[in-house]
């Protein structure tokens, strides 16, 4: 292919770049800036730069294409270094809501996991028997007539269900419980549409490439502390409990804590359709990704000494960071240069120019005057953003939201998880902090 192409972007998967490569040879180079890449559990910078990964033991089959990071796009909000693409889970109607609130039946369990092999994981024989002792257990597992899948006796096999099928059967079950595996699935989130609670393992140590067999080889060292981490973090109680499946004190109790609950029907925003038309709108119409060599992003002043320490390539407009220590009534913002995937990283020491030719420099080399009065503000920033989100009224949510998704729609999720989940032992992430002035302000 040698003309320009006929379309803007290109959505496919890491078998289908192999084949876009395979066909459009040297010539994809000219057009990586038009692929983004459905990727399930997410690919991390360290392994999509191909020499960074070939040097420090890195190197998979999946990643090192040397994409922009914000280019993968995955199924949940893994990190921040992808971009949150999703998908869309069916929403039930009024009458529906009202039909599955009135026919739960709430003895009733279905196991999530339609391979055999997913019912030879090792301990799940133990905790079925206790389940099944509270309720009637149903399985979806695929079998033909020659060989019927080894799952229990107690358990009613249905077999491999349409969708429409299994989403009735989901509308009568009470529970809907994991064995450890599969791993981040769009089932649970089905489930909790239809009025099911998700059960599902906690894993401890967590789960990663460095101990578990599924991960080797995908470009991600992310350690997975339960089955869905998502539902645990995001959604939570009622609608997904996590729990240790090895102490049977704490299983028995929570079956039959489950089978008192009455949930409703739950759909998280992102995952509907609206959502996911807001969030695809929002990439296409603003998500600029090789627009310069250098990404302009902007940072307040409460999110720069996270970023200089764990961004690789951050570069400072100096003058800009004086301004705002010795004027705090300023917009309090100032330009950051980061570099983009396919940037080179600047020499320790060195300088360079920025956009319109203006020389920067990096935030280590402030002086420490300017260091300590730049912390002092930081903190100050931080108390106040923290008592600025709590004094928001519900109606100042969906403002809020709206900003999110228009300028950042990438991190949405950790605003969401901030409003509508607060705990006090879980921090205001540095990418919140970047926000204040863009969603605050």
């Amino acid at each position: 292919m040698t003309g320009p192409l006929p379309f803007e972007l290109i959505y496919t998967d890491y078998h289908g770049l192999k084949q876009i490569k395979k066909h459009m040879s040297q010539t994809l180079k000219r057009h990586k800036c038009h692929i983004r890449v459905i990727d399930t559990f997410g690919t991390e910078p360290a392994y999509n730069h191909e020499e960074y990964a070939t040097q420090h033991g890195y190197r998979t089959n999946w990643g090192y294409w040397n994409l922009n990071a914000r280019q993968y796009m995955t199924m949940f909000p893994h990190t921040a270094d992808n971009s949150f693409m999703g998908f869309v889970v069916e929403e039930v109607n009024e009458t529906e809501r009202l039909s599955i609130q009135k026919n739960k039946i709430h003895n009733m369990a279905v196991v999530y996991g339609k391979d055999a092999s997913m019912w030879q994981l090792e301990g799940k024989d133990r905790f079925l028997e206790l389940l099944h002792h509270h309720m009637e257990i149903h399985g979806t597992v695929y079998y033909d007539s020659q060989r019927p899948p080894q799952v229990p006796a107690f358990v009613k096999n249905h077999g491999l269900l349409p969708q429409n099928e299994l989403q009735q059967l989901l509308r009568k079950a009470k529970l809907f419980i994991g064995f450890g595996f599969p791993y981040e699935g769009p089932a649970p989130l089905e489930a909790i549409a239809n009025g099911c609670i998700f059960l599902q393992p906690m894993f401890h140590p967590p789960h990663s490439s460095l101990n578990h067999d599924f991960f080797k080889g995908k470009p991600t060292s992310r350690e997975v502390t339960s089955q869905h981490p998502y539902a645990e973090q995001y959604i939570g109680r009622p609608h997904v409990i996590t729990i240790d499946f090895g102490n049977s004190t704490t299983f028995n109790e929570t079956i039959r804590e489950i089978m008192e609950l009455n949930v409703e029907p739950y759909v998280p925003h992102e995952y509907t359709c609206e959502g996911m038309l807001e969030r695809v709108h929002a990439y296409i119409q603003n998500q600029d990704i090789y627009n310069s060599p250098h990404q302009a992003v902007r940072f307040t002043e409460t999110s720069l000494k996270q970023h200089s320490v764990c961004c690789v390539g951050v570069i400072a407009n100096r003058r800009s960071v004086k301004e705002l220590l010795s004027n705090s009534s300023s917009s309090d913002e100032f330009t950051v240069q980061a570099m983009g995937a396919g940037g080179a990283r600047p020499k320790t020491g060195a300088r360079s120019r920025g956009r319109g030719g203006r020389r920067t420099t990096r935030p280590r080399d402030l002086t420490s005057d300017d260091q300590r009065r730049l912390q002092a503000l930081q903190n100050r920033r931080m108390a106040e953003l923290q008592e600025k989100i709590k004094s928001l009224r519900l109606e100042q949510r969906d403002i809020l939201l709206q900003r999110v998704v228009q300028r950042t729609p990438g991190m949405l999720f950790d605003i969401l998880s901030l409003l509508e989940n607060p705990h006090p032992t879980r921090p205001i992430t540095a990418i919140i902090l970047s926000l204040y002035t863009i969603v605050i302000g």
